[in-house]
């Protein structure tokens, strides 16, 4: 999927040229002196609650049953936990999947 950028004046004056674009990806908006804003279709944005819902899930079910597989798919990610004790590291393991799923659950309710 492919980001097109426009400028909040294009909006106000084209609509629908900017909106046309939203059939190709999300549209950032760019605004002087104030953060940019995105434009996303609501189905769009559901696929990609579904998906962080689904990684998450599998996060916190790849835990009690493999956890060096989680350890492993981790520390790709984040390089730095490998210098961490053992039970440091089993604890930004719990945390982290817990984080995931506290943050779906936060996306999920204010839908």
């Amino acid at each position: 999927m492919r980001t097109t950028g426009h400028t909040f004046s294009e909006l106000l004056r084209e609509p629908n040229k900017v909106v046309k674009d939203l059939a190709d990806g999300d549209v950032v908006l760019r605004r002087r002196a104030a953060p940019d804003l995105r434009l996303s279709l609501v189905e769009r944005d559901e696929e990609r609650v579904n998906a962080y819902a689904m990684i998450s899930r599998t996060f916190r079910n790849l835990a009690p049953h493999n956890s060096t597989a989680l350890t492993q798919s981790l520390a790709d990610e984040f390089p730095w936990i490998s210098l961490l004790p053992e039970s440091d590291l089993k604890e930004f393991m719990n945390e982290f999947t817990r984080a995931a799923l506290l943050q779906l659950n936060l996306i999920t309710f204010q839908r």
